[in-house]
């Protein structure tokens, strides 16, 4: 199984929330964000919008009980976090999101 690997966001000379290690943009992400887990579409910060992005998956109810189960087993710490956190998501979830 890939490692799922967590994400910061750096602010950089140009953009507010540049992804190291880097992730290409369109990337399948778990976003932790106000005590909700979600499967999410990272969108790279862009001259226009110097901020990172996230679009939601269609399908996101029922593939959150799966992002949830692998974010309690591999960071059960991140379960309730008030502060945003991006990981990666592995392949196997990545295939059955419907965008």
């Amino acid at each position: 199984m890939e490692e799922i690997i967590f994400v910061n966001f750096k602010v950089t000379d140009r953009y507010y929330g540049y992804p190291d290690p880097y992730i290409a943009d369109q990337t399948c992400v778990i976003l932790i964000q106000d005590d909700t887990i979600e499967i999410c579409k990272y969108h790279k910060p862009t001259d226009d919008n110097p901020f990172p992005s996230f679009s939601h998956a269609s399908n996101n109810e029922e593939l959150k009980e799966l992002a949830i189960r692998i974010v309690k087993e591999k960071f059960p710490q991140y379960v309730e976090y008030t502060e945003s956190i991006v990981l990666t998501c592995q392949e196997f979830i990545s295939n059955k999101v419907v965008w």
